[in-house]
């Protein structure tokens, strides 16, 4: 059965598409009821987060997709506005505001820390080619590829060293080009191997 998975101001959901019918449930309550991340859904598993301490979890959807339950939580997983990855059964991301700030790599069905890079501030992410295109909310590019063992940054660069207007829109790859909006400009940036 197709299902709509989202947040809505204290809850995970899982919606039918066809009906509308609301098929599935759990408590995802934050300090400031703010829940602006999309879910991200694998093989019955949904990790949602939320920023400002709201924390990270999975929840398993069982067989008939009737209920959800929690596999786990981390308060230090508060996503804040700007996405999280999945490759090879680990969630990439950045924390906000709790004891969890920077970029992080967990395993995705124990919530496991692989690392946590403190040097990052807020990302917004999304990815391509096996890669991770990362933004700042400073307006800084970084190519990271996702390894759970380490960190490591492939490239960077800045868009622009004189627009004041912070960055939290996600960056996206298309067609080979990169574009980034800051403010009231959209940037795009040639990202094709030559």
């Amino acid at each position: 059965m197709r299902q709509l998975i989202t947040l809505t101001q204290r809850s995970v959901i899982g919606v039918d598409v066809k009906t509308g019918k609301l098929l599935w449930s759990h408590p995802h309550v934050t300090p400031g009821n703010q829940n602006v991340n999309a879910p991200l859904y694998s093989d019955g598993l949904v990790f949602a987060a939320s920023g400002h301490s709201g924390g990270g979890r999975v929840v398993r959807i069982n067989a008939d997709s009737s209920a959800a339950t929690e596999v786990w939580w981390d308060r230090k997983l508060d996503n804040c506005h700007g996405s999280v990855m999945l490759f090879d059964g680990h969630l990439y991301g950045s924390a906000c505001r709790s004891g969890g700030k920077g970029f992080f790599c967990v395993d995705f069905l124990t919530g496991d820390l692989r690392f946590r890079e403190r040097s990052m501030t807020k990302l917004s992410l999304t990815a391509a080619e096996g890669l991770i295109y990362a933004l700042t909310q400073d307006g800084e590019v970084l190519l990271i590829d996702p390894r759970p063992d380490r960190f490591e940054v492939v490239s960077r660069f800045q868009t622009t060293e004189d627009s004041r207007a912070l960055a939290w829109a996600h960056p996206v790859v298309c067609g080979g080009r990169l574009y980034i909006r800051r403010g009231p400009f959209l940037y795009v940036y040639d990202v094709r191997a030559h």
